[in-house]
């Protein structure tokens, strides 16, 4: 499961393939936070992801994001 907060409501989320896998990409569509800038998803495949977060004349956010089983991915975005 990820717990994503992002400063800023309604920003885009991606994830990027598994890291150690380019060929794998988990999500061809765009998400979005809600206007509290939360997004939650339970549905990702364990492993190793790029986390990317973006938004209109803001810098993006990028982390490598670590999805174990059993465990609750918390990540932070600030958005400048």
């Amino acid at each position: 499961t990820l717990v994503l907060m992002v400063d800023k409501g309604f920003a885009t989320t991606k994830f990027i393939g598994d890291y150690y896998d380019i060929d794998k990409e988990i999500s061809t569509k765009v998400e979005k936070t809600n206007e509290n800038g939360i997004f939650t998803a339970s549905n990702i495949p364990e492993g190793t992801y790029q986390l990317v977060v973006t938004e209109a004349n803001h810098d993006s956010f990028a982390d490598l994001l670590v999805i174990e089983p059993g465990r609750t991915a918390r990540v932070e975005a600030f958005l400048q």
